[in-house]
């Protein structure tokens, strides 16, 4: 069962879209509870629990603004807008994103504490792929390595119980408020990953220079789906899994979405 980006409806993302609403804990313990009380009233029928479902998309999409690519626009991507339709400061944004994962890491333990037995609990991310443009051990790594930052936010501190040092040191003054406790929170041991697969965000090859990759941009001729000009690339659900095993070792991996739809 998937607790969707749209449960938090329209009015009531309105309703708490101030600044310092937005940036409140409230909100997450609040799902938290939420969460618990859905898997005490179905968890007889329903066994896998994902927590949220695109992190990315109702935070970035609802509160700055999420870049996808668009081969063959002019600057090569467009910019998604979702409810609330905010642009946020980016020390409040980094902390709306804080608070989304944290909310997750409540889910998993309410729904663990209050769940029957048997329960499996995980998340569902539009995970951002980084495909090796050439298919050789060195460019394998620098996609590896390129996929693990692209997700620092969120599937990245949600696996590993920390934020990369390169997120933080890129965000300086921006960078979340945090605890140790809600790293521990966040990074709860889970039972599957759900990843949503639609197109690779970007192509790289290995570089000798920092961060250790080079994204090649997509042709300007690249196919595109029918619906959202999302760049049709079926190799990303081989590396988007493939990495999420390798980086994390995840004990069970989902598509929990894919782009094949778009493409009719």
């Amino acid at each position: 069962m998937k607790r969707n980006k749209s449960d938090l409806t329209r009015r009531d993302a309105i309703r708490i879209a101030g600044a310092a609403a937005v940036a409140s804990r409230d909100t997450a313990r609040a799902f938290g509870d939420y969460a618990g009380y859905v898997a005490e009233k179905l968890s007889d029928r329903v066994r896998h629990f994902f927590t949220i479902n695109e992190f990315r998309s109702f935070t970035e999409a609802g509160y700055k603004g999420f870049a996808v690519p668009d081969p063959g626009s002019p600057n090569g991507s467009r910019t998604v807008f979702l409810a609330p339709g905010l642009k946020l400061p980016p020390a409040e944004f980094n902390q709306v994103r804080h608070h989304a994962v944290l909310a997750h890491g409540l889910a998993v333990q309410a729904i663990r504490a209050n769940g029957k037995r048997g329960t499996r609990v995980g998340p569902a991310e539009n995970i951002e792929t980084a495909v090796p443009l050439i298919e050789a051990p060195e460019h394998i790594k620098a996609a590896q390595a390129a996929t693990r930052e692209r997700n620092a936010p969120f599937l990245t501190v949600m696996l590993e119980g920390r934020y990369t040092d390169t997120y933080l040191k890129e965000a300086g003054r921006d960078a979340p408020r945090f605890t140790d406790e809600d790293l521990k929170t966040i990074g709860s041991p889970l039972d599957f990953v759900g990843i949503n697969v639609y197109c690779p965000m970007v192509y790289v090859v290995a570089s000798d220079q920092a961060p250790g990759w080079r994204v090649v941009p997509f042709a300007r001729g690249h196919p595109k789906a029918a619906i959202n000009n999302f760049p049709i690339a079926p190799e990303c659900l081989y590396w988007a899994p493939k990495f999420v095993q390798s980086l994390w070792g995840a004990k069970e991996i989902y598509i929990t979405e894919n782009g094949w739809p778009a493409m009719r």
